[in-house]
């Protein structure tokens, strides 16, 4: 009688911290709609991007997640009978993986943080349209990223980040954050 009064004592406990942490966790799922810019070879290549992230958080300091979004690469500056002026455009889809480590998230905390910071490892690639050109080659190309991002919540379920990393490139993107 004594182990079946003890191991349903333990079985409350386990079921109460249990609930406790599914109380802590706020959302499953982060949307992340951003844009950016970078240049590619300093001022012959530039690229504007829209894209979107999905992430799954798999635990309260590690999510995963795809990506998928719209480029638009421009030779900047192209010299034309011995004058510059703006040359050759392309557009790509860009897709990928990729995993975020929440660092902010290792404090044990009552209520979900409002301010977020993370690292992310992403594999990239794009599909470029383009007509090949010396400066833009069409087809596929693939990327390994390294990222260090943060994101502010101003209510439950929204807000906006920042990350700046290195992919093939310096790049820095930006814009509205969403949890679910």
């Amino acid at each position: 009688m004594k182990l079946k009064l003890i191991l349903a004592f333990c079985l409350l406990l386990h079921l109460q911290k249990v609930e406790a942490q599914k109380a802590n966790r706020s959302s499953q799922w982060d949307i992340k709609l951003g844009h950016s810019f970078y240049f590619i070879d300093y001022y012959e290549l530039g690229m504007h991007n829209i894209s979107a992230d999905v992430l799954y958080n798999l635990t309260k300091t590690l999510q995963v997640g795809v990506n998928a979004g719209y480029g638009f690469y421009e030779r900047m500056y192209k010299e034309i009978d011995g004058a510059y002026g703006y040359g050759e455009k392309s557009s790509a889809l860009l897709y990928g993986a990729l995993v975020n480590f929440n660092a902010l998230n290792l404090i044990d905390s009552k209520k979900p943080l409002r301010f977020s910071l993370y690292g992310s490892l992403r594999l990239d690639g794009n599909y470029k349209f383009a007509k090949e050109t010396e400066i833009i080659k069409a087809g596929n190309e693939i990327n390994f990223g390294l990222y260090a991002g943060a994101a502010y919540y101003f209510g439950k379920h929204w807000g906006v980040f920042f990350e700046y990393g290195y992919s093939n490139t310096y790049n820095m993107r930006y814009g509205l954050a969403l949890k679910f």
